[in-house]
Order: structure tokens, then C-alpha cells, then sequence
């Protein structure tokens, strides 16, 4: 388990990222508030308190896991402490994002 840096939500916040059997994943907790900030991570909510470092933190966040082609990325909601998606960074080349149903807490490719 390692804790990742994501400055422009709020002061402090991290994702975390876990580590097995040649898997990788990210919960990226605030640092993205919905899938839909995959394609366009400048989206950003009122509660990013610096929105330009946020999306620079979410681009990184998303062409990092990209580029490693094995990271799974999980994101949680606003209402609930659930995993809210989980998707496959597909391609280094270009973004392209399959989302996965989360079921009984796995998720699969």
C-alpha cells in the first residue's frame, strides 16, 4: 500500500495505491468525482479548492495508469464510501477507458 500525492481537491489529500500479485490499483478517493472526468479530467466540482491543480492531478493520475497498462483505477462517491467505478487503462497510446462493473467488490477485465 502507498500513498499517492493529489494536490488541488484539498490540503493533504492522497489516493492509495495497493500492490498485488503483479496487480496494481488506485483509489483515487476526491481527486476524481466522476468517470465521466476520465475523458475530460478539467471537469472540476466547487470542492476542488485549486480546480487548474486538480486536473493537472487527475491528467497525471490518469495517463500514469495509462502508461503502466495493468492499473486499475476505483473512484468513490460523494454520498457513500463504496467503490463507485473501476476501470482498465487500455492503451499507452491514447486514453481509451473501459469501464467494469463492480460486483461484490471485484471488478473484472
Amino acid at each position: 500500500i502507498t500513498f499517492l500525492p493529489t494536490p488541488g481537491h484539498t490540503p493533504g489529500h492522497v489516493a492509495v495505491g495497493v500492490y498485488s500479485a503483479g496487480e496494481r490499483a488506485i483509489i483515487v478517493g476526491d481527486a476524481s468525482h466522476h468517470f465521466a472526468q476520465l475523458d475530460h479530467p478539467d471537469w472540476s466540482p466547487s470542492f476542488d479548492t485549486d480546480p487548474l491543480q486538480s486536473a493537472k492531478t487527475r491528467d497525471k493520475l490518469f495517463d500514469d495508469a495509462a502508461a503502466d497498462g495493468r492499473t486499475w483505477l476505483a473512484g468513490t462517491g460523494l454520498t457513500q464510501a463504496s467503490v463507485r467505478f473501476c476501470v482498465w487503462m487500455e492503451s499507452a497510446c491514447s486514453r481509451r477507458f473501459s469501464t467494469r462493473p463492480v460486483v461484490r467488490g471485484t471488478a473484472r477485465r
